[in-house]
């Protein structure tokens, strides 16, 4: 290709790989306009997308734009570029790509990974796979542990109506305060109402109830 005039190598490459498929061949100006393209381009891209061809960036990924930028005034280099076609998943070349006088030529091979490369993948894959389970186990264990201690008093409640007394489910009867404290998160604090007071401790509750307090006079 060096010892031919520019045009001519390039003409003769795109009729070489009018016949191969793996090959993606791109004729680009300095504004990365396409100007030309080789067949399996063409059998990449459908009758509805052909407007893509028109510019190099409606055919890779943001970030393969970004690298092809930062290399593309080498004279010769090679880079992995993540093409978009008709499909919504991006195929990766390794791309070889010369400067011209007036722009670039793409040679692009569809990539394969080594299978070193994708039992490399697979397994960060189980390791972040492993990690989530990890994690889930660990939420569903806290999120039982607190359905465990959450305790809610619903339903009807059998109580006697004179000493206050609950049934429990057993059949036995308990004291009011038992009864709740077993059955929910809620702790008595005990102490002794001004009526219950005075009944009482009459000595220690001389004074009158509050005017407000209404409910306790009577």
């Amino acid at each position: 290709m060096r010892n031919l005039p520019q045009e001519k190598a390039i003409e003769i490459f795109l009729d070489f790989a009018e016949s191969s498929r793996n090959l993606v061949c791109l004729r680009l100006d300095n504004q990365l306009n396409i100007i030309s393209y080789n067949g399996s381009v063409i059998e990449k891209v459908s009758p509805a997308q052909k407007d893509k061809l028109k510019h190099f960036s409606a055919i890779v990924t943001p970030d393969s734009l970004e690298r092809f930028e930062e290399a593309k005034d080498q004279e010769m280099f090679k880079i992995r570029l993540e093409f978009v076609f008709d499909t919504l998943l991006p195929e990766i070349f390794m791309t070889a790509v010369y400067k011209l006088d007036d722009g670039w030529f793409l040679i692009a091979e569809i990539s394969t990974f080594t299978s070193s490369e994708v039992l490399n993948q697979i397994t960060i894959l189980n390791n972040e796979l492993a990690n989530i389970n990890r994690q889930l186990v660990k939420k569903n264990r806290q999120l039982e542990e607190a359905q465990k201690k959450i305790k809610m008093l619903s339903g009807l409640i059998p109580i006697c109506s004179y000493c206050k007394k609950i049934r429990d489910d057993a059949g036995f009867w308990n004291q009011l305060e038992s009864y709740i404290t077993q059955n929910s998160e809620a702790v008595f604090s005990h102490g002794i109402c001004p009526n219950c007071c005075k009944e009482h401790f009459p000595d220690l509750c001389e004074e009158e109830l509050p005017d407000g307090d209404e409910s306790e006079k009577k």
